[in-house]
């Protein structure tokens, strides 16, 4: 069994939540690991950057319905230069949520088609251009039945992501994320040699993880009393 290691670091680079799971990716993790680092440090943040592999539609609906604030990389929802570049690239289409019909360039209402579903999203909503006679119908599309466009339940939190980072107080905070929890495992792999883990069973697994992570705590604060930084009570 495969195991994924989960950190979550604050400024000083203090590991505040950890764990380690059987899933193969993050995204199941990212409203556990948020709830457990409030808990521990008994407060919200106001913004968390979170990496694209914790993203997919259920994990930003999930943060997002529990009122947490997340930065996610602008590459997840921005639209690649060949895309800008082209004039009826999806990204050029807009979506009317009151008529449940996709606008393109041109001005022509896609309606919905059909639903479908992917391994990654559990519902597509497919629509197709209908008109057969559009003048740029050799430039849109290559498909014989009409140009179709998909929209998955990620679009609306997506759209959120791009509300988001577009307002001043959150511009350029992402590339921060790089230099917050990468360095933390570079010393537990590097420094402190942990390359594997030596026990069996996802419980005792777990608990090595948790006393690396104390290990590591605990030297960051041994370290901070000997400079003065920090002050233990009586």
């Amino acid at each position: 069994m495969a195991h994924n290691a989960q950190l979550v670091a604050d400024e000083n680079q203090f590991i505040v939540a950890e764990s380690i799971v059987s899933d193969e990716a993050d995204a199941a993790q990212a409203l556990p690991m948020l709830q457990q680092a409030e808990a521990v440090t008994q407060t919200r943040p106001e913004v968390t950057l979170m990496d694209s592999g914790y993203v997919s539609s259920e994990s930003l609906a999930a943060v997002q319905s529990a009122g947490h604030t997340v930065i996610v990389p602008p590459s997840t929802f921005a639209p690649s230069q060949q895309a800008q570049s082209d004039p009826y690239d999806r990204s050029h289409f807009r979506y009317d949520s009151e008529q449940d019909v996709f606008v393109c360039p041109e001005g022509e209402l896609l309606p919905l088609s059909r639903l479908t579903r992917t391994r990654n999203e559990p519902t597509l909503a497919v629509y197709r251009c209908r008109n057969k006679d559009c003048p740029k119908r050799a430039q849109c599309t290559r498909d014989r039945a009409g140009r179709t466009v998909r929209r998955s339940p990620a679009d609306g939190s997506l759209r959120k992501q791009r509300e988001l980072q577009e307002q001043p107080q959150h511009a350029g905070l992402y590339p921060r994320r790089q230099a917050i929890i990468e360095p933390v495992f570079a010393q537990l792999k590097v420094n402190d040699g942990f390359r594997r883990f030596t026990v069996r069973g996802a419980a005792k697994v777990r608990t090595q993880w948790s006393l690396l992570c104390t290990a590591y705590n605990l030297r960051k604060l041994y370290a901070h009393w000997r400079s003065g930084r920090l002050t233990l009570g009586a």
